[in-house]
């Protein structure tokens, strides 16, 4: 079970959140209903009761418990939380909270923590999506890649209609997304845009995340309320 499915159950039987709000583990055949939307990997959830119009989930009907609608929130843990946070950002009609554990969040590639294979491992995936031509070895086209980068998209706060967003790292991640939220946190606090960002020991992976996703539970639980 995923430690998003393990939170919910335990906030579940504290009582603090009713056993009508719904976890939903997402992968592309939940969530690949945008072209621009495509980067949503497994381990992104959405939270909220939801109806969907067709298969692809093209429409999102988000209720609160008693039933008026409402929006609804997303949650990602990695590359899944910067999936999350591109999501909200882009889409805040949609989703009135966004939640992000650990998120891949890469200030400048010439700068980052991550090294060797592992930067191998991300150049050749950013690649494969945004088309920045690492590969090529000439100049970098980074047009698609800061469309859809959280901390270019931050920049705009005005778009975000009030949408709450919480984030946390652990400070001894090992791919450095620490630096990233760092930034997205001055950004959004030099906007005075509220937000909660925390920094947590720990390396990264499904281990920090449990120990931290019943906060980001509550948190959305809140946003649902208006708190």
């Amino acid at each position: 079970m995923q430690p998003q499915a393990v939170a919910l159950s335990v906030v579940r039987s504290s009582r603090a959140i009713p056993s009508p709000c719904l976890l939903t583990q997402g992968g592309h055949e939940l969530t690949d209903f945008e072209q621009d939307l495509r980067l949503v990997g497994k381990e992104d959830v959405v939270i909220g009761s939801r109806q969907f119009d067709d298969s692809s989930g093209r429409h999102i009907a988000s209720n609160a418990v008693d039933g008026t609608p409402r929006k609804g929130g997303i949650s990602g843990i990695s590359m899944g939380g910067y999936g999350a946070l591109k999501i909200a950002m882009k889409h805040p009609e949609m989703f009135g909270s966004v939640s992000a554990h650990s998120a891949a969040l890469v200030p400048d590639f010439n700068s980052t923590t991550v090294t060797g294979r592992r930067l191998d491992q991300f150049k050749s995936l950013f690649d494969s999506i945004f088309g920045i031509g690492f590969a090529g070895g000439g100049p970098l086209d980074l047009t698609y890649w800061n469309a859809n980068n959280p901390l270019e998209l931050a920049k705009d706060t005005a778009k975000f209609q009030g949408m709450k967003i919480y984030v946390d790292c652990g400070t001894e991640d090992e791919y450095g997304f620490y630096a990233g939220q760092q930034v997205l946190d001055d950004l959004l606090t030099k906007a005075k845009y509220p937000h909660t960002a925390a920094l947590h020991p720990g390396v990264h992976g499904w281990d920090y995340a449990k120990q931290h996703t019943q906060q980001s539970l509550l948190f959305h639980w809140n946003a649902f309320n208006g708190k």
